[in-house]
């Protein structure tokens, strides 16, 4: 007699179909253009360790996550690329990642202050990623269309402008028409700090666009495009694109209702007609 637990439900994951999708996302990047496969949230459920090695089969080369668990995970499933974090981080965060070799993204002077500290103490960043807002989600990134905005950008690149490798933004919609305002608006603004400042934009990735933005249609300005969901096929299956993750459950009951019957916690459903349920 077999004593393993039956499951009444689960989860299927299908590897097959996260490669299929991320060819076809590759296939989607305009030449030139760089890819950034998001990771965050183990994958999205599906696990770092189980995904790492797809993208390692299809080249690869730019991986973003937001935790250091998340972080360590990827190095430890053997990628060694880039890795940035898609987030603002706490100082002992960005401490703690340094041995996993993470590109931060950085806001504030606040938060460049504290890499600083790193750098002082041999703790040294691999890079730093500026995040403009460019009239965007308002969230982590730095607001430069104010003259204060404007300082605090000058005195963030006096404290860590030789670690800068990139300047991004997030965009917060993807209708066509605010799509280009944003990106349009982005690119001015990085113009500005490579005229106003010491960085130069042949050592900078300047990069914006998500899933979203790569669905688009719309031809962005960006040297990389950060995508996670169209990995697994959350979006767009006219174009091939499949979900990754199938859940599964046991039927364990069939009835009869009549119409006008309720279902669930606090009547949610209404029956307009005789139905039969499972459950």
């Amino acid at each position: 007699m077999s004593t393993s637990p039956i499951p009444s439900s689960w989860c299927e994951i299908h590897c097959d179909r996260i490669s299929n999708n991320l060819e076809l996302t590759l296939g989607l990047v305009p030449d030139g253009v760089g890819f950034c496969a998001v990771l965050k949230a183990d994958a999205y459920g599906h696990g770092i360790a189980r995904v790492v090695p797809l993208l390692l089969e299809q080249g690869v080369s730019v991986v973003g996550i937001t935790s250091n668990a998340e972080a360590r995970a990827v190095r430890k499933a053997g990628f060694s690329g880039r890795l940035m974090r898609l987030r603002a981080a706490t100082p002992q965060e960005m401490t703690e990642a340094c041995a996993d070799r993470v590109e931060e993204q950085v806001g504030s002077l606040w938060a460049a202050k504290h890499l600083r500290q790193n750098l002082a103490s041999g703790s040294r960043p691999i890079g730093v990623h500026l995040a403009l807002n460019s009239d965007g989600m308002s969230r982590d990134g730095l607001e430069v269309s104010t003259k204060a905005g404007q300082q605090e950008c000058w005195e963030i690149l006096d404290e860590i402008g030789p670690h800068v490798v990139g300047i991004c933004t997030h965009f917060p919609s993807n209708e066509p028409a605010l799509l280009r305002q944003n990106s349009d608006l982005f690119k001015q603004q990085v113009a500005w700090i490579y005229d106003y400042g010491s960085l130069k934009r042949s050592d900078i990735l300047a990069h914006a666009g998500s899933t979203l933005t790569l669905l688009s249609g719309e031809q962005i300005e960006t040297d990389l495009y950060r995508c996670g969901a169209i990995l697994y096929g959350i979006l767009n299956p006219e174009l091939g694109f499949r979900p990754s993750m199938e859940l599964k459950s046991r039927v364990v009951h069939l009835g009869d209702y009549p119409k006008g019957a309720t279902v669930g916690y606090d009547r949610d459903c209404l029956l307009e007609t005789d139905r039969r349920l499972k459950a």
